[in-house]
Parts: structure tokens; sequence; C-alpha cells
């Protein structure tokens, strides 16, 4: 049985990066649509005429229009999985958009390739959620990721860093899988707690909870001095650290 190739649209300011990337994906089993980011800009129309899997864009188009355009993608075609690369010093403070990834520039191709699929594969426990395990299901997967100097192995819940490791509960996993997926870039409050504790922003024990199980992660990960936690009060938090996929 012949796989269905996922297709792709992708613009990027950078003409060569965008060669690179489309070139590095077609060899990877995508169909790829590439689009310069003039005529992107021009006619926003392109993102919603056609119909794909993913989209990986140039955020640098949007910031002076705004974001309206990706988020009609989202409205129209919610199972898209919209990836917007920016420059490193450029700070984006979108809220948390289900199905999005946000990429600092430089980054390897192959990471990119890796972000996808650990969006797709948190997708699909996503839409299995509905029995009494669901809190576990969106934890189980085999990815490990360095985050910093540390080692996040996903799959059993373990986080180690030179000689020591730590034995995580789910919600621990959980919560920090939610952050390590969404690095270097804002995410809601609201959004964790209904993600995790399946509750709204006025559950005030929910909330506490969250603040509690946030200190032990600031524990954890107090050996490496490049990671912060930090609080967006009333908002959010923004995860900083390095992470790659290993």
């Amino acid at each position: 049985m012949v796989e269905e190739k996922l297709k792709v649209l992708l613009s990027e300011k950078n003409e060569d990066l965008g060669f690179v990337i489309s070139d590095y994906l077609g060899r990877k089993n995508f169909e790829v649509d590439l689009v310069t980011a003039a005529e992107l800009d021009s006619n926003e129309a392109i993102l919603t005429d056609v119909k794909y899997n993913i989209y990986i864009l140039d955020a640098t188009i949007f910031t002076a229009k705004g974001f309206g355009a990706i988020d009609k993608v989202h409205e129209e075609n919610s199972e898209a999985i919209v990836v917007l690369t920016k420059p490193n010093s450029l700070s984006l403070d979108r809220l948390y958009v289900e199905n999005e990834i946000i990429l600092s520039k430089p980054f390897g191709v192959h990471d990119l390739v890796s972000a996808i699929g650990t969006k797709k594969r948190s997708k699909g426990y996503i839409q299995k959620r509905g029995s009494m395990k669901r809190e576990r299901q969106n934890v189980v997967n085999t990815t490990t990721y360095m985050i910093g100097n540390y080692k996040f192995e996903v799959q059993k819940f373990r986080l180690s860093i030179d000689d020591r490791t730590m034995e995580l509960t789910t919600k621990e996993a959980s919560l920090l899988l939610l952050i390590v997926e969404h690095a270097n870039s804002f995410v809601d409050r609201n959004y964790i707690l209904e993600k995790l504790w399946k509750t709204s922003k006025e559950d005030y024990g929910a909330k506490r909870s969250m603040d509690v199980y946030l200190c032990k992660l600031r524990q954890y990960l107090k050996d490496d001095p490049d990671i912060y936690i930090i609080n967006i009060h009333g908002k959010g938090y923004k995860f900083i650290a390095p992470v790659t996929l290993v």
C-alpha cells in the first residue's frame, strides 16, 4: 500500500533557505508547493484556496499586516499544522494556538521535520482521548528531548542530568512536555488548565495545583542556568531553554 504524501505549502523570504527546505522535504516524501514571500504577501488567499496538511511560513511576511490570515487557516483547516519560522530577534506574542509550531532561525531542516513529526504524534494522542487513560495518552510517545544539559525521556517519564535521574509523575511529565513543545514562546495559563486539569480559569484549586507543579519543575531544572520558566503575570508562562530532539 502506497503511503499518501502530505501536502505542504512553503513560503520563505530567504529564497535560498526556501529551496533547501523544499528539496529536503521532497526527499522525505512530502509534496511541496513553494510560494515566494512576495506572492503570498500580495495574495493571502493562497493560504486557503487549497487545503494543505502543513504550512511552513516565514512569520515576517505577516508582522506588518497581522496574523489574521493564519487564524483563518486554523478556522477553515483545523487539522493542518502551521509552522511559523522567525528570526531569533523577533518576539512573537501570539497566544498559543493548537496545531501551531514556532521555530527560531537558524534551525536544521531535520529539526523542522522532527518538530512536525512530534506535533503529528501529539495530535494523534489528543484525538484518542475520552477514556480514563487520557492523561497518560498525552505523554506516551517515544520522543527524547535535550533541554539544555537535561535529557527528557518522555515515554519513561524520566528527566536526567549528569549522574542524577528524576522519575516524574504523570502530571509532571505532561506539564513538562507541554512547555517543552512550546519552548521559547508564550503559553496561555488557561490553555494549560484546560489541557491538563480539564477545568477553567475560575478554578482556584486547579490554579494553585498548577503553580505547585511549575515550582517542582523549576526545582528539577535548577542545575542548568540557561533554563527559565518565566511567569507572565495573569496571562501565562514562557519556557526559555535550548531544546533539541534526540
